[in-house]
C-alpha cells in the first residue's frame, strides 16, 4: 500500500518509530500523492522522486521482452502500449501481458480489441465519414459500433465539437440522425435507414 494511505494513527505510530529507529531498521515508503503525507514523517526522510520513462525506451524494451518470451509484438504495437502506460514501465508491461495472453503475435489492432479502445477508433473513423458527408460508411460504421456494443444513443450525441447534447445531427442532404428516447434513427437519402 502507499505511504499515504495509513491512518492518522499508524502515521503517529511511524513517527515514533522514525523518531528513535533502531540502527537494523529501515524503512522504504512510496506514495504517488506526496501532499498528503504528513510533514513530520516528511522531515525525516530521504526524498527520491522518480520520472517517467520516455515512450521510446519503453517500446524498446516491451520488445526485447516479447521476443525472450516467444511473441512477435509489432513496433506499432510496442508504441501504442508505450503510449498507454504513460511513462510507467510496470503498467506497461501489465499491457503487455493482458494483450498477449497467448498469441503469437501482437498488433496495434490486436492492443485495441483486447483492452477495449477499438470502438474509440471506430467512433473518430464514425466522425470523419460524417464530415466527409460519407453516408454509406457512416452507417457501415454506425452497425459495426453498435454490433460491438457500444451505445449509439451515447455516442453520436456526444459528437458536438462544443460539448453540447444534439437531439438530431444532419450530414447535408445525405444523413440525419434523430434521437428518441433511448432509440437513435438514421435516415439515408441513398435508402440505407438504420434504428438503434
Amino acid at each position: 500500500a502507499e505511504v499515504h494511505m495509513l491512518s492518522t494513527a499508524a502515521f503517529n505510530a511511524l513517527l515514533k518509530i522514525l523518531e528513535e529507529p533502531p540502527a537494523h531498521l529501515l524503512f522504504v515508503l512510496a506514495t504517488t500523492e506526496l501532499h498528503k503525507v504528513p510533514a513530520t514523517i516528511k522531515s525525516r526522510c530521504q526524498q527520491f522522486s522518480f520520472k517517467r520513462i520516455r515512450a521510446e525506451d519503453i517500446a524498446a524494451h516491451l520488445l526485447r521482452v516479447a521476443g525472450e518470451e516467444g511473441f512477435a509484438l509489432t513496433e506499432g504495437g510496442a508504441a501504442l502500449i508505450a503510449r498507454l502506460s504513460d511513462g510507467g514501465m510496470r503498467d506497461a508491461l501489465s499491457l503487455l501481458d493482458q494483450c498477449a495472453g497467448g498469441k503469437a503475435s501482437v498488433d496495434e489492432q490486436a492492443i485495441l480489441d483486447t483492452l477495449g479502445l477499438a470502438g474509440n477508433v471506430e467512433t473518430a473513423a464514425l466522425m470523419e465519414r460524417l464530415a466527409a458527408r460519407d453516408t454509406a460508411g457512416a452507417l457501415d460504421t454506425l452497425a459495426r459500433l453498435y454490433a460491438n456494443g457500444k451505445d449509439v444513443v451515447v455516442i453520436v450525441p456526444t459528437m458536438n465539437a462544443d460539448g453540447e447534447r444534439i437531439d438530431s445531427y444532419h450530414a447535408g442532404d445525405k444523413l440525419n440522425l434523430t434521437f428518441s428516447g433511448n432509440v437513435c434513427h438514421v435516415f439515408a437519402k441513398d435508402g440505407k435507414n438504420l434504428e438503434f
